[in-house]
């Protein structure tokens, strides 16, 4: 067990057992005690580990661990339980004292244990055992009493049913308790007096003790005290204030110790101890009052105060009630501390000690000894004087007699002439006067004099300044020592002799005609006139005069405030006093400084240039508010948000400067259709003044500079696309932000075609893009629109829609080998739509009603520069029976629609069949091309090939590799059409592959094609180690022929109809064939056209139209185009519209005869339908067996369809100049040429004849 204590300083751990300490066994308990630093914890961790040999089950029991140190301790406690009977240790006996709370611990062992129980002497259950799962046989008394003495028995039970008891004896005891005692309170000295300490309850022996002021009673104090059993006797005789205090009786005994106290007051009669006697002291020194008086209670010290001894009053020392006796304050015995006594405080003292009746009185007189004291007057002892007239000055002087009065004048001894002298006389009160008389006062009697009066304590001295009145000189050394704009300080010498009551200043602003001449140049005699109405007087009072010690001793100062800036001034000033005025300064010149402007410029407009500039135009401030010469003026400009609120800026190019001279300006470089806020303020060499009030003006709108941000796009399912972008960023939008376009590009279709933009006029910031091609990726790019233009295009970003089923498989072949076993081929579906995962191959007999044997064929064979195969054999089919087969193909969209039904019967008679579809065969130059050709029939059949028609025998390069043909080493004059040709006695059957190439290079380099097709579209991608790089997509120039842009090149009569075929381009590829068809009134016809002259045709109706059908072909392609005519009546006028209908054209009647195939589809999958209701016919039309039926079906789609253009969408508003679309009235470009290249590679072109059905003649019947 281990038990971790931490204190300051380090704790001492001691181990108990059932809260005894453990037994001296070292055999059974080792305790291994340890200081340790604890991670985190203070200093002073001890680690104490209790070690218990486990021998019986006496080991177990309730073991504890007591922490102490100098600032406390801590105990824990925990049971150890070891299995074994029960157990129970000697329990000593017990003594409580009553009234308290008792807990005892029945201490046991054993595990496990039922239970445990404590039991009194007559075997009744104690009731107020606590007992828990923790904590078992646990004996809990509160409020102990005598009752509850006696003895407990301690039960323990094991689960087997052992017992164990232990018996333990309570013995209660009683501390002492005792009755509460006082002493009398009137006790005087001399007298006696006793207190009982009774003792109420307690056990014996008890012993008592007497204390005074919680000290041992001094035996000085001859107290006696008796102590019985039971109480105890305090005797005091011949009491004395000394008996006074507090006595404390304390009973004790083994349980317990009590104590009461009374106090003892033994009233005594005050006496002094210490009191002051008549005493002499200096006014102003410091002066103890002692009275200080001793008594039983303490005796109450209080003052009175007479000037005759006679009438007393009290005097409150200290206190806001205390008289002119103030000034001191009473010390706690209550003496009295002067700080500084004073003539006030000379008198007759009596200090009286009062203890309840008793009291006492002591009285003594204070002698203040005054130094002369010289009155003086509230008005100062300032003294004016008119010069000739009598000048006294006189001083008044109190104090102790032996005063001696002596003048002074300017620090000499007084000495008068003539009539004049001292005069010093007694007055009433014990005071004298000293006076001085000074007839016919001049200045020379001015200055200062002084009353000095001594005596054996002290002296005192009043100054007198005689001033002796006269007029004034002028003012000397007038300077004018500093100018601001609007202020000057002035300074002059201050003349000695006649004071000076005030100064008049008088100041002038000159005209500007003479503000700017120079100082030194002499004035007009215009300026010496000073009772204009534009000069201006200040009278400047002493008071208000600046000293400026820092020019010199005697010199004053005043400021002149008020003045205009940058203006000159003249100024003169004279002195006054009561007696008269000085004349006048000559007048000074000075010129005050600049100011900021105070006004701002005028007459402000604001006007939108550009989208990134604005002008302005402003007029000076008025003259008035220039303040100096106007050096130029500030412009400032700062955004203002769109709710009207804006700050100015303090941002670099938030501020233009101009000149003085200007009064407009441009600021460049601003934002586009941003509100700005502009002031303008003029500025001179102090500063800059306020600003105009601001003016708004919006910037014109530019187009967006940025694009679109955050273009986002996601798939929204197999046909659409979600797009959402964010605005462009503030500062690129140029203007408030129209509408975007959404520009939508396939980027997995057929390069050789040219790329097709779509386009999409967006109000909002996201939009659907519907009608997609399936799994198909899409570059999708966003600009945005204000009313200024268009924004650049968003970065591109790629999306692909989801996967969809797959169209039918792009051919399907069923030949038969034999008379009991079928081989079914196909092509991938031309538009897989996704991944394609597998196909599903349906074989169905025809002669029975079974459902169709469905396969699924998960891999087809894919050789390398052919077209991917999938073949599947059927074996073990009935002899002579006619099967129906359709293929599936899935992806994980799904499965995609049935290929048309082809069907079969077995024979052993089966005609020779090639089950591999010929194509375009791939090959590079310097490498091997593999031809693989299937056949089947029955017998065998013979297989050969052919090479352009002509046999090719097995030679190198040529090989015969199973199946296929091998060509090793190509070379480009490999490409070429080779054709394999199957034959049996029952039937023959040929596959064509037309060989085409491409170019090994030996090291990267520019590669010239030459004998391409003008206007035809190639694709070329390089490889390098195998690995194919991107493609590249290009195009020779040129083009399909190009219509004319009307009916123009169309000159007719009443007959006859001219054709200026040289309107016709050539697009830039060479000759043109011309072939016209035409219909109107009746009359329909063809014919080829020579391009480059004029065709007449004749032979029309007066008075009709016609519709001519124009189609032009050259290398590149063909373009069709339908044109109107009218032939002119009789009167000269034109027919308005066409009388005879226009033929169809080929195209026309294709797509009539597709629309009567799917018609008839529809009703055989109704009749289908209704025949799977009568359980008869399968789902899939079922192919007629007699004899009248092919024995075998091949169904292959057409290889080379027209492009699939990406429907309108239903906001298309801008077509791209790089788009073509097929229309069904306007010109139609097509090429039947399609040109691939593998690394360096050129595919041979297409004829015609393999393309799409094109618009077949329309005037010479054929179709």
């Amino acid at each position: 067990m281990h038990a971790i204590a931490t204190g300051v300083p380090s704790p001492r751990i001691l181990w108990t057992l059932d809260d005894r300490p453990l037994p001296a066994a070292p055999d059974k308990y080792s305790v291994n005690t340890r200081a340790e630093a604890m991670p985190g914890s203070e200093e002073g961790t001890i680690v104490s580990t209790l070690s218990v040999t486990i021998r019986t089950a006496d080991e177990g029991g309730r073991y504890g661990c007591n922490a102490t140190n100098s600032q406390g301790s801590h105990a824990h406690q925990a049971r150890l339980n070891v299995y074994g009977p029960p157990n129970i240790r000697y329990l000593p006996a017990l003594h409580v004292k009553t009234d308290t709370d008792m807990t005892i611990y029945c201490p046991y062992s054993g595990y496990p244990i039922k239970e445990v129980v404590w039991k009194r002497e007559d075997g009744s259950v104690v009731e107020s055992i606590l007992e828990s799962n923790d904590e078992r046989g646990v004996l809990r008394l509160n409020s102990v009493r005598s009752t509850a003495a006696g003895t407990y028995t301690c039960e323990v039970r094991a689960e087997s049913g052992e017992l164990a008891r232990r018996t333990v004896r309570l013995d209660v005891h009683k501390p002492p308790k005792i009755a509460p005692f006082q002493f009398p309170e009137e006790l005087e000295v001399g007298g006696s007096t006793q207190a009982t300490c009774s003792l109420i309850s307690g056990d014996k022996p008890i012993q008592f003790t007497w204390h005074k002021d919680n000290l041992p009673i001094p035996s000085m104090l001859k107290v006696e005290q008796k102590n019985m059993d039971f109480f105890s006797l305090l005797i005091i005789q011949d009491l004395t204030s000394a008996h006074s205090g507090e006595y404390t009786c304390r009973a004790t005994n083994d349980f317990g110790a009590v104590s009461h106290s009374a106090s003892l007051i033994v009233k005594e009669s005050p006496t002094w101890v210490w009191r002051a006697q008549n005493t002499s002291v200096s006014a102003g020194a410091a002066l103890l009052l002692p009275c200080s008086a001793k008594g039983q209670p303490t005796p109450r010290i209080s003052w009175e105060y007479s000037t005759d001894g006679d009438n007393w009053r009290h005097v409150l020392w200290g206190q806001s009630e205390a008289t002119d006796t103030s000034g001191g304050s009473i010390l706690i015995d209550g003496t009295v501390w002067l700080r500084a006594a004073s003539p006030e405080h000379e008198g007759w003292y009596r200090c009286t000690a009062r203890v309840q009746h008793s009291f006492l009185h002591h009285s003594f007189y204070l002698d203040v000894r005054e130094p002369p004291r010289l009155s003086r007057s509230g008005s100062g002892e300032t003294r004016w004087v008119v010069r000739g007239t009598t000048a006294k000055l006189s001083c008044t002087v109190r104090g102790e007699p032996e005063i001696h009065v002596h003048w002074t004048h300017d620090s000499r001894p007084l000495s008068l002439h003539g009539s004049g002298g001292v005069e010093n006389r007694e007055t009433s009160g014990g005071a004298m006067t000293s006076e001085v008389t000074i007839p016919h006062a001049g200045p020379e009697h001015a200055g200062e004099y002084r009353c000095l009066a001594r005596n054996l304590y002290g002296s005192d001295e009043l100054v007198y300044r005689l001033f002796v009145k006269e007029r004034p000189s002028v003012p000397e050394e007038v300077r004018v020592s500093e100018v601001w704009s609007r202020k000057a300080r002035v300074t002059w010498r201050v003349a000695r002799g006649a004071l000076v009551s005030h100064y008049s200043l008088q100041y002038r602003a000159l005209t500007r005609d003479l503000s700017h001449a120079p100082l030194d140049a002499p004035m007009p005699a215009l300026l010496d006139n000073w009772d204009t109405q534009d000069v201006l007087n200040i009278t400047l009072a002493n008071s208000d005069l600046l000293h400026v010690a820092s020019e010199g001793p005697g010199r004053a100062g005043a400021s002149v405030a008020g003045l205009s800036p940058d203006t000159r001034y003249a100024m003169r000033m004279a002195a006054f006093n009561d007696v008269g005025a000085s004349p006048y300064t000559a007048p000074l010149h000075f010129t005050t400084r600049e100011e900021a402007p105070g006004g701002a410029p005028r007459d402000i407009t604001v006007r939108a240039l550009r989208a990134r500039e604005l002008h302005i135009t402003w007029q000076p401030p008025p003259r008035e508010t220039w303040h100096g010469t106007l050096l130029g003026y500030t412009i400032r400009w700062w955004e203002v948000s769109e709710e009207g609120k804006g700050t100015l800026s303090d941002s670099p190019g938030s501020e233009s400067g101009a000149s003085a001279d200007a009064t407009s300006t441009t600021l460049r470089g601003l934002k586009a259709a941003t509100r700005y806020g502009i002031t303008v303020r003029a500025y001179n060499a102090a500063g800059t003044g306020p600003l105009s009030p601001p003016h708004y003006r919006h910037t014109l709108e530019s187009p967006p500079t940025g694009s679109p941000e955050g273009v986002t796009c996601i798939s929204s399912g197999s046909t659409s696309l979600r797009v959402s972008w964010r605005p462009p960023g503030v500062d690129n939008r140029g203007g408030l932000i129209t509408h975007y376009t959404l520009q939508y590009t396939r980027r997995d279709a057929d390069p050789m075609l040219p790329t097709q933009d779509a386009y999409l006029r967006i109000q909002g910031e996201e939009s659907t893009v519907s009608r997609l091609t399936p799994y198909a990726e899409y570059e999708i790019r966003v600009r945005a629109h204000n009313a200024a233009g268009d924004g650049p295009l968003s970065a591109p970003q790629v999306c692909r829609t989801d996967e969809d089923v797959p169209s039918a498989p792009g051919g399907l072949k069923l030949i038969a080998l034999g008379e009991r076993s079928l081989r079914a081929s196909w092509l991938p579906p031309p538009e897989p739509n996704g991944k394609l995962t597998h196909y599903t191959l349906y074989i169905k007999d025809l002669s029975g009603s079974q459902e169709p044997n469905v396969t699924r064929v998960n891999a087809c064979m894919e050789v390398e520069g052919t077209t991917t195969e999938c073949m599947r054999t059927m074996r073990g089919l009935r002899a002579g029976r006619t099967y129906e087969a359709w293929v599936r193909a899935a992806t994980a969209a799904g499965e995609g629609p049935p290929s048309p039904a082809v069907a079969c019967q077995t024979s052993s008679l089966a005609p020779g069949r090639i089950s591999s579809f010929g194509g375009v065969a791939l090959g590079a130059a310097g490498g091997s091309l593999s031809l693989r050709c299937v056949v089947g029939g029955a017998p065998p059949p013979a297989k050969r090939w052919l090479r352009a028609g002509a046999p090719l025998h097995p030679r190198p390069p040529f090989h015969l590799d199973g199946d296929a043909l091998l060509i090793r080493g190509l070379e480009l004059s490999h490409a070429d059409n080779y054709t394999c040709v199957a034959e049996n006695p029952h039937g023959s059957d040929s596959a064509t592959w037309r060989g085409e190439w491409r170019i090994q290079l030996a090291t990267p380099g520019p590669v010239t094609l030459s004998g391409l097709r003008c206007g035809s579209a190639y694709r070329a991608y390089g490889s390098a180690g195998g690995a194919p790089g991107s493609e590249l997509a290009v195009r020779t120039s040129g083009g399909p022929p190009t219509a004319p842009p009307d009916a123009r090149w169309i000159r007719a009569n009443a007959t006859h109809a001219r054709f200026d075929t040289s309107a016709w381009g050539d697009g830039g590829c060479g000759p043109v064939a011309l072939k016209l068809e035409w219909a109107g009134s009746g009359v329909a016809g063809a014919r080829d056209v020579p391009v480059g002259g004029e065709v007449i045709l004749g032979g029309l109706s007066p008075g009709s139209r016609y519709r001519v059908a124009a189609r032009a072909s050259n290398e590149a392609g063909w373009t069709r185009e339908v044109f109107e005519f009218a032939t002119q009546a009789a009167d000269g006028h034109l027919a308005e519209e066409v009388d005879a209908p226009f033929p169809a054209t080929a195209g026309e009647l294709a797509l009539l005869l597709a629309l009567c195939a799917a018609l008839s589809l529809a009703a055989l999958t109704i009749l289908a339908i209704l025949l799977r209701r009568k359980r008869t016919e399968g789902a899939v039309a079922r192919v007629s067996t007699n004899a009248e039926k092919p024995a075998c079906g091949t169904y292959r789609a057409p290889q080379h369809q027209a492009t699939k253009l990406p429907p309108d969408p239903p906001d298309v508003y801008e077509i791209s100049p790089y788009a073509t679309f097929a229309g069904g009235a306007g010109a139609v470009s097509g090429s039947g040429a399609r040109a691939y290249t593998l690394q360096l590679r050129a595919l041979a072109r297409h004829d015609d004849d393999a393309a799409p059905p094109q618009h077949p003649a329309c005037c010479d019947g054929k179709t």
